[in-house]
């Protein structure tokens, strides 16, 4: 999976079984581009996948088992 270069973040076109360098029309926007090589497609999708990971929240309650009767 890699972001087209004409679509939006989240839009991500399936080259899986497709070389570096061949040609895809991006579903989204029908224009072509080349499959990235696959180490700079690899980069891509996981750095923008973990800025969408929140941290989880924290409360200021202690935990149910530190609580006191």
């Amino acid at each position: 999976m890699v972001n087209s270069p004409f679509a939006g973040k989240t839009q991500l076109v399936d080259v899986s079984g497709m070389s570096a360098g061949q040609t895809v029309k991006c579903p989204y926007s029908g224009k072509l581009f080349k499959v990235p090589p696959t180490q700079q497609a690899a980069n891509r999708t996981e750095s923008r996948l973990e800025s969408k990971v929140e941290a989880p929240k924290t409360s200021d309650e202690p935990p149910a088992d530190d609580k006191k009767p």
